[in-house]
């Protein structure tokens, strides 16, 4: 909304990349840490350097667009994926009273982790090039934010 009201210019269009980036990471630190707290084998930190290399190649498209869709690539998918299995774990081990909602959850973040990780923007490359929310608006008659609201809105009942 601020976007909208704003103007989207090409600084805040980098904020925005950076508060995103910032926050998929963070999901991908909660679900490596969930494993590593739940006694599970997990990857330890030199998992961000692949994941960091497919940040550079997005960069290397000089768009705003390829780094954000490399972003949702190497950081979204994965951390979605990553800390829904982390909460599908640790309800296993939990009491009943917790157990429902830590599998709602993971299973929101499942259904996240394609959405927010697969479905990027348009770029110049594929599977942005083809996989992208114009694609899916067209496909489905509606865009694919309103998926990433209904995933988040689940997570968080």
């Amino acid at each position: 909304m601020l976007a909208l009201s704003l103007a989207d210019s090409p600084a805040f269009k980098l904020v925005r990349l950076a508060v995103m980036a910032a926050s998929f990471a963070a999901l991908l630190e909660f679900g490596r840490r969930g494993f590593q707290r739940a006694g599970r084998q997990a990857w330890n930190r030199w998992i961000y350097l692949p994941l960091l290399a497919v940040l550079a190649l997005g960069a290397l498209s000089g768009e705003t667009s390829g780094l954000e869709a490399a972003c949702r690539y190497g950081l979204g998918l994965p951390g979605a994926l990553l800390a829904g299995l982390a909460l599908g774990q640790a309800s296993r081990s939990s009491g009943h009273g917790q157990r429902t909602g830590l599998r709602l959850a993971a299973l929101a973040l499942l259904a996240y982790a394609p959405a927010a990780g697969l479905v990027v923007s348009r770029a110049a490359f594929f599977p942005a090039s083809w996989l992208n929310d114009e694609a899916f608006a067209t496909a489905t008659g509606f865009p694919i934010h309103v998926v990433r609201m209904l995933c988040a809105l689940a997570a968080m009942t």
